[in-house]
């Protein structure tokens, strides 16, 4: 058979039209690693323990001397505001305002009396019947008389208080933590007999080292406060108080932050942890991978969100920490930089983010 020789000639064109058409440009977007700048604290929080407890306390006591009979409250009773605590042994408190009221009586008897006279003089005096030193003998008995009333009036009142001051009567809703004198005993004016822990606000109480208090804990600062047990168990404190001095054995100070609410489980006692900022300065930081350097300078890659390609931008840093750049310039919150697969890329290169 007879072959055509433009049939031969038509594979060769072919093959030479294949190999001038240029390959297809590689347009895969390089894969890369990234983390959305933020803005974080300067400082990782410090933590302390410590223990809750009353943020007043009140010591219930006499203030007059005398023989405790009775006493209503023990360790761990819940009291009311108003509510009798102890009471002492009335009898002679009640013996002198007996005394004082049949006094005040005696008193006022006799200013009846001397009012009478003086208003008798009084009118005689008009008609020359008395002379005037007869009535101002009356009228001066009469002042006396008004004079011891209001003294017997005084004692009474003195009297009262005498008598009322033989109950010990709660200051305000708390439970009693500690007791210090027993029915039976004689006790002194002052002497504390029970002690009571108010209910609202409860405080946190944390031995801080040295080295905290020049780093900048003062009152006003917020402490996060949850239960060493249970960490889900939490609430809110205030510093309010920093003992001026450290304690002779355990050369720290004590901090005392209120916790106006908390929740129920939080009992006197309890030991917790304290979570406190020293600082509420903020910064931007960038992981130790996304760095690079520009023309000898320290950069990172950022990705455009819209067009999905990267700058390489120039950053100051002003510190380092363990693992991160803290970054002074060059970056924005919400910036997306990349974290991983840095070295391998170049201006306005496609990537896509993992």
């Amino acid at each position: 058979m007879k072959i055509s020789p433009t049939f031969l000639l038509l594979p060769a064109l072919a093959i030479a039209w294949t190999g001038c058409k240029k390959p297809a440009p590689i347009t895969d977007a390089r894969p890369v690693r990234t983390a959305v700048i933020e803005e974080r604290p300067n400082e990782d929080p410090v933590t302390m323990t410590g223990q809750l407890g009353a943020h007043q306390y009140f010591s219930a006591s006499f203030r007059i001397s005398g023989k405790m009979i009775e006493r209503l409250v023990t360790v761990g009773s819940v009291v009311k505001a108003g509510q009798p605590i102890a009471r002492l042994d009335p009898t002679i408190e009640r013996d002198t305002l007996t005394t004082a009221e049949a006094d005040l009586a005696s008193a006022r008897a006799l200013l009846e009396q001397t009012q009478l006279t003086e208003k008798r003089f009084a009118a005689l005096l008009k008609t020359q019947a008395v002379s005037q030193s007869n009535y101002d003998d009356a009228l001066r008995q009469m002042r006396g008389a008004l004079a011891q009333v209001q003294s017997a009036e005084a004692k009474l009142h003195s009297a009262r208080e005498q008598l009322d001051f033989t109950t010990i009567k709660a200051e305000s809703d708390g439970v009693v933590t500690e007791k210090s004198a027993e029915p039976g005993d004689v006790v002194a004016a002052g002497q504390t007999i029970v002690k009571i822990a108010a209910n609202q606000p409860m405080d946190a109480l944390f031995d801080a080292p040295e080295a905290l208090i020049r780093n900048g804990i003062m009152p006003g600062r917020k402490i996060e406060v949850c239960l060493n047990s249970d960490s889900r168990v939490r609430a809110e404190g205030v510093v309010y108080e920093i003992a001026p001095q450290s304690d002779s054995a355990t050369r720290t100070y004590q901090v005392k932050a209120a916790m106006e609410r908390y929740p129920a489980q939080m009992l006197l006692g309890a030991t917790v942890l304290g979570h406190m900022r020293l600082s509420d300065k903020t910064s931007i930081r960038v992981h130790a991978a996304s760095l690079t350097t520009s023309g000898g300078q320290p950069a990172v890659w950022r990705v455009e969100p819209k067009s999905q390609t990267v700058q390489l931008i120039p950053v100051r840093i002003e510190s380092y920490t363990t693992d991160a750049a803290v970054i002074g310039d060059g970056l924005r919150p919400g910036d997306i930089v990349v974290t991983a697969g840095a070295q391998a890329l170049h201006e306005n290169q496609k990537v896509k983010l993992q």
